[in-house]
């Protein structure tokens, strides 16, 4: 969605904008019955995945930017991250100067759909999305064999790095998730299920912005000014990109007990993008789990690695990946009462 600065809409305002919107709808749908959501066409596979230049290839061809960060000398770590809704790789510049000038290769890449890539601001799929992830999971094991390999994913490329890593990845050290996108069907409400629903049906390439709604990516405004002027940053997104996140969403959610890796999961407290409910539900079902770390920032927004504290969010990353077992519960694991408090209401 678009970054802007914050904006309050009168609760008075809200019911006529809101019937205006069901009304137009309903009429849409009258008149031109149901329509279907777009994808990228699909390609069948003929090659191997590798990074080469400024660019990855898939198996299907299908090439997009990367950007890289790398150490001086012979990097000892690995990490790939995956960018959130509507933006794309130069998200990671943060991340990337800050590892790379500590040891550690960062390589980004635009997520289909996203940024460079072809057929921008049209939604890929679930499935090509996560495939290509492991995709280039594999191509950096082979370029780099000796390496531990970190996947980093921000929002929404949390929600795929989740499914990335689900079965047992040998080639992965470690899951690093910032405010993983898991506001699936099962946390909204009926009437924003209905909406959605309704709209990809009737008008799924109607493009939406977001201007007028209530929310604040990060408390740092130098990084919404960058990124509203960011041409490559998505302002007007359709409605089926919209269906298809949270298809993403539902599965990224659903899909957590089966994520075997090492997992560190990070939250700002006034995240309003991600709520705190379906971030809640999140940890319920990865909480069995021995080997997951939570951190929390009271004072963090939705981009943790834009935010005026990114700092702190940066150096304990940093420190995580170069732990060989998970971080003592003392210094980073919050207890469930904790978390279970901060998140889900409970005392």
């Amino acid at each position: 969605m678009t970054p802007s600065q914050k904006k309050t809409v009168p609760p008075a305002a809200k019911f006529p904008a809101r019937a205006g919107v069901i009304l137009a709808t309903i009429l849409a749908l009258l008149a031109a019955g149901c329509a279907s959501p777009r994808l990228q066409p699909a390609r069948e596979p003929f090659t191997s995945p590798a990074f080469a230049g400024n660019h990855i290839r898939f198996a299907d061809g299908y090439r997009s930017p990367v950007r890289r960060w790398l150490p001086a000398g012979k990097p000892d770590r690995l990490v790939l991250a995956l960018h959130g809704f509507n933006d794309h790789s130069r998200a990671f510049e943060p991340l990337g100067s800050y590892l790379s000038a500590r040891g550690t290769a960062v390589f980004a890449y635009d997520q289909r759909g996203f940024g460079g890539s072809p057929y921008r601001g049209i939604w890929p799929g679930t499935d090509r999305l996560v495939d290509d992830a492991v995709q280039a999971m594999r191509a950096l094991r082979v370029q780099y064999p000796e390496q531990p390999l970190f996947l980093v994913g921000e929002s929404m490329g949390g929600a795929v790095a989740m499914l990335a890593a689900r079965g047992g990845r040998p080639e992965l050290s470690g899951l690093v998730l910032l405010a993983p996108a898991v506001w699936g069907r099962d946390a909204m409400s009926p009437f924003t299920r209905a909406a959605l629903w309704l709209s990809v049906r009737t008008m799924p390439g109607r493009k939406w912005t977001g201007e007028s709604l209530d929310i604040q990516p990060t408390d740092n405004l130098d990084a919404l000014r960058r990124m509203a002027r960011d041409p490559l940053f998505i302002k007007g997104t359709r409605t089926d990109a919209l269906w298809g996140i949270t298809n993403l969403m539902d599965r990224a959610s659903a899909g957590a007990g089966a994520i075997d890796a090492r997992a560190l999961v990070l939250y700002g407290l006034n995240d309003d993008i991600i709520p705190k409910p379906p971030t809640c539900r999140l940890l319920q079902r990865l909480a069995p789990r021995q080997n997951v770390s939570v951190l929390l920032y009271p004072n963090g927004y939705h981009l943790l690695l834009q935010d005026r504290q990114a700092g702190n969010v940066l150096g304990d990353i940093h420190a995580w990946t170069r732990q060989p077992t998970p971080l003592p519960q003392a210094n980073y694991r919050l207890s469930d009462d904790a978390w279970r408090s901060a998140l889900c209401g409970e005392d």
